[in-house]
């Protein structure tokens, strides 16, 4: 499962950006392959208060850091803009953000919250983005859960590998390669002196019986 989202159409064409549980996780390396993966994507997100100041922070799960952060504030705090993106680019959107209003930051007030009117929070997020050259795209907060919930389903290649490994290493494919390998040496040292102390016995029993 894929979301698509498009953008205005132009020239006859209706451009638009893609994004898939691929986006969110990064797989482990094949010597320690897991059901599922580790997820990796993000939000850059705009909080609004009652005063009119702006937040620009990255979350992993937004909904869960504006009610975090709701716990120690006065005022109502509600999402101006939420923005999805791939990889650990969130977080470097997000700074370059930051970079971008750093005269408007409001005094005693951290690294994240700037006086500016959301419109130019939000554009220096798509400012950001762009001079990165990251993909990022606007969805609404309700989508958050949904897209955290694609991230976090299993997939299929991870399982393929863990098989394959499984089928390879038998009962050490649990082992860390750093140990693997030599637990497997380990073993086929072992069966190789059983298997050669059983010919040897057998030959013994052999010439003894001639």
């Amino acid at each position: 499962m894929r979301f698509f989202f498009s953008g205005p159409r132009i020239a006859g064409l209706r451009p638009g950006i893609s994004f898939g549980p691929e986006d969110f996780r990064k797989l482990s390396s094949s010597s320690q392959v897991s059901s599922s993966g580790q997820m990796t994507g993000g939000f850059v997100y705009v909080l609004a208060d009652e005063s009119g100041r702006h937040k620009i922070g990255s979350a992993i799960d937004p909904i869960a850091r504006r009610a975090q952060l709701q716990t120690g504030s006065a005022e109502q705090l509600s999402f101006a803009f939420v923005g999805v993106a791939p990889e650990m680019t969130y977080v470097r959107i997000e700074r370059a953000a930051h970079a971008l209003l750093e005269q408007q930051k409001i005094p005693n007030g951290g690294d994240e919250w700037f006086r500016v009117p959301a419109s130019i929070a939000i554009g220096a997020v798509y400012e950001a983005a762009q001079r990165l050259g990251f993909p990022i795209q606007q969805v609404a907060p309700e989508m958050v859960p949904h897209i955290l919930l694609l991230a976090r389903q299993p997939d299929p290649a991870a399982d393929v590998g863990a098989r394959k490994a499984r089928r390879r290493w038998g009962i050490l494919a649990g082992l860390p390669w750093y140990l693997r390998y030599p637990a497997a040496a380990v073993a086929y040292s072992v069966i190789g002196v059983v298997v050669f102390s059983v010919v040897l016995v057998i030959a013994f029993i052999a010439k003894g019986g001639s």
